[in-house]
C-alpha cells in the first residue's frame, strides 16, 4: 500500500456559540458582531490550514461550525463532527475531517479506564468539584 500523507491541526474556538444563546453566565451571548467576526475569523483559519483533520476546543453550538464550514467553502469537502445529543448548553470538543477519511459513523469515547486519571484547574465552571476525574470524562 502506498504511503499517504496526512495533516492534523488543532484550533480553539474561543467559545463559539451562535447570537444570543448563554456562555457561561452571560445569558445574553454574542451579538450578531462579534458573531460574524468569529465565524470569518474561523473559516478564514480553516482555509488557511488546510488540515485533513482539525481537532476543535471550546464548541458551543454545532450550528455555528456548520456556519464557519459554510462560509469556508468547505460545506460540501468536511464533515463536522459534534459529540451526539450535544444541546449547546456547554462548551464540548469538537473536529472538522475531511470526507474520503471518514469510515463508517464516529464513536465517541465517554468512558475511560479506571487508570486514566485526568486532572485540570482553574476556575470554569465546568471542571466540576473536585477538578480531578477517574475513569468516566464528565
Amino acid at each position: 500500500m502506498a504511503a499517504r500523507d496526512i495533516s492534523f491541526a488543532s484550533f480553539n474556538l474561543l467559545n463559539l456559540q451562535v447570537p444570543g444563546q448563554a456562555i457561561y453566565g452571560d445569558t445574553d451571548g454574542w451579538d450578531t458582531e462579534v458573531y460574524d467576526r468569529k465565524v470569518g475569523f474561523t473559516s478564514w483559519t480553516f482555509q488557511r490550514l488546510a488540515a485533513d483533520v482539525i481537532g476543535l476546543q471550546e464548541l458551543w453550538a454545532g450550528a455555528a461550525l456548520d456556519q464557519v464550514l459554510i462560509e469556508a467553502g468547505m460545506q460540501d469537502s468536511y464533515t463536522a463532527l459534534v459529540p451526539p445529543g450535544h444541546n449547546g448548553k456547554r462548551i464540548v470538543c469538537a473536529a472538522v475531517v475531511r470526507n474520503e477519511m471518514l469510515v463508517g459513523e464516529p464513536k465517541w469515547i465517554i468512558n475511560f479506564p479506571d487508570e486514566y486519571v485526568l486532572k485540570s484547574g482553574g476556575d470554569d465552571p465546568q471542571q466540576g468539584n473536585p477538578p480531578i476525574f477517574k475513569g468516566v470524562q464528565p
